[in-house]
């Protein structure tokens, strides 16, 4: 296995805690940029964006929709690694809408190898070793007034060489339009529990 690759998977396969400020996780494609228009505004996108990218970031923002939308991003990560991302939402009418998403870091493949005990070298099994984060959201956000609250609920999978874990974790956000042009905004992500690898 390469180095590049290797050092993906392994920080991929630490079981840790799921939380956003401080801490550490599991799912290595929580913390990396789920939109190239939020990656292009130095993912600030918690008090920015108001698209279907929001879910991602800070779901109190999906209220602030005028109509449905969808999109999607596509890029190349690290070594032969690959991050993607999907989301749509939908006013809903009364200041409420919904929204669903999906991210995944596929890692790519290598030739796995077992240790020859003759020689110490490795030795093809003729079998590949991969790895990939998947996680699925669904959002509901809503309006009043001048307010805008929103919460995401994740399903948060893992598949390493043959194992796998899962988790849930909770997204929630708030945004208050001050006026003169200036949003106030807060969000805390990835709040959950711990993801178990097992074989």
């Amino acid at each position: 296995m390469s180095s590049p690759v290797r050092m993906l998977v392994l920080a991929a396969a630490t079981p840790a805690l799921l939380c956003a400020q401080g801490g550490r996780s599991a799912a290595v494609v929580l913390e990396l940029p789920a939109s190239a228009r939020a990656l292009g505004v130095g993912n600030a996108y918690g008090a920015f964006g108001m698209d279907e990218s929001s879910i991602f970031y800070n779901p109190a923002q999906l209220a602030g929709m005028a109509r449905a939308a969808a999109g999607g991003s596509v890029q190349r990560y690290l070594a032969s690694s690959t991050l993607a991302s999907l989301a749509a939402a939908m006013p809903i009418g009364g200041g409420h809408t919904f929204a669903i998403g999906i991210q995944s870091l596929d890692y790519g493949s290598e030739a796995e190898r077992v240790t020859d005990p003759a020689t110490g070298s490795g030795v093809p099994t003729g079998g590949t070793v991969s790895a990939s984060d998947v996680v699925v959201s669904a959002a509901y956000a809503a309006r009043a007034g001048r307010w805008r609250a929103g919460i995401t609920g994740k399903y948060i999978s893992q598949r390493i060489a043959g194992s796998g874990g899962s988790a849930g974790a909770i997204d929630a956000g708030a945004v208050f339009d001050a006026g003169h042009g200036i949003t106030l905004a807060a969000a805390e992500q990835n709040v959950g529990g711990d993801i178990t690898t097992l074989g």
